[in-house]
């Protein structure tokens, strides 16, 4: 989901004939997958993100369309649609460095299981690598058709998947070669999230479908018809469920091998534009074009928590691998840091 053409233009693009400030859009999410970031390691205790708390307050350039933090827990980085990749101090709030090279917005970023790369995909039609410790740029190779909304890394770290503005799925490795372009949504696809196992793709598409693709062949598993447009998907640690963030509000559970729908969250008063999991599967976090954060419990759907702090929408967020850190990206030109109370 945010994929920003998909941000001003989705707009006029989206069937539903909304104005700007509910237009559909939607990043990446940002793990090892896409517009919406969180790290796939495993926590043997209790998700406590029910106990968030607003630690600080990063002022960027423009709108922050993506935001993920790297494995250590030590690095904080966001994509912005000033054209540039901002990368934090999380503990400290320091500003270390600006990433500049893209020609639009960047609207997605992960960062590599080894914390030693950061991938990001912007409207110019490119993805490009970068060093995270240094920022240089590593390599930037040009996509084949249309803009770059959402891209995400294999857990193995060998390949980048990224979607585009044209219903494309693409895999890549990393040294910028196409392995399988995969066509069967018919609008732009907002999101991407890759399985912890690196043998299964979700896609999530303003053409109202959850797709689910084998990495390895390239080929279409399964087909998920949703009721709007997906804006953002995530997968389980465990690898049995997605979660989908849409633009009638709600957040969507379903059963990944069967393709079944669990059940659905209410509680956001506007389309839901970024969904992560804890590491532990426990919990859920959403984030909304109405500004607001929400923590509910995977297994109840019961709400736990409410963040307010945004004055605009939350287009992306990222838990870290240990799950005491939530990042979150606005179109207020902030991130936001909230952390568990200990």
């Amino acid at each position: 989901m945010q994929k920003l053409f998909f941000r001003l233009a989705a707009t006029i693009l989206l069937v539903l004939g909304t104005g700007v400030g509910s237009s559909v859009s939607k990043l990446g999410v940002n793990f090892v997958s896409a517009k919406d970031v969180i790290s796939q390691n495993s926590s043997s205790r209790v998700s406590n993100l029910e106990t968030l708390s607003l630690a600080n307050t990063l002022t960027d350039y423009d709108w922050v369309l993506s935001v993920a933090i790297s494995p250590d827990g030590q690095y904080l980085v966001g994509s912005n649609a000033d054209k540039t990749i901002s990368i934090w101090n999380i503990n400290t709030g320091q500003l270390l460095r600006t990433l500049r090279g893209h020609t639009a917005r960047v609207t997605s970023i992960a960062i590599s299981p080894d914390g030693k790369t950061i991938v990001s995909g912007s409207y110019d039609n490119t993805i490009k690598i970068w060093n995270l410790a240094t920022g240089q740029l590593i390599r930037s190779f040009r996509k084949n058709v249309g803009d770059v909304y959402a891209v995400a890394i294999s857990p193995n770290g060998n390949n980048i998947v990224s979607s585009t503005s044209e219903g494309l799925v693409e895999l890549w490795n990393f040294k910028g070669e196409l392995i399988f372009a995969m066509a069967g949504h018919t609008a732009w696809v907002t999101s991407v999230a890759i399985s912890p196992d690196g043998k299964t793709i979700v896609s999530g598409s303003g053409d109202k479908t959850i797709k689910i693709w084998n990495l390895n062949t390239g080929k279409l598993v399964k087909s998920l018809t949703d009721s709007n447009s997906v804006l953002d998907v995530a997968i389980s640690p465990n690898g049995q469920t997605i979660v989908s963030g849409n633009y009638d509000k709600v957040i969507k559970v379903w059963n990944l091998n069967t393709g079944d729908l669990i059940r659905t969250l209410n509680g956001h008063d506007d389309s839901v534009y970024t969904v992560a999991f804890s590491p532990d599967g426990k919990r859920i976090v959403s984030g909304s074009n109405d500004g607001v954060i929400k923590v509910w419990n995977f297994d109840t759907g019961e709400l736990l928590n409410t963040l307010n702090g945004h004055s605009n929408r939350v287009e992306s967020v990222a838990i870290s691998s240990d799950g005491n850190t939530l990042a979150s990206g606005s179109w207020d030109k902030t991130i936001k840091i909230w952390q568990v109370s200990r």
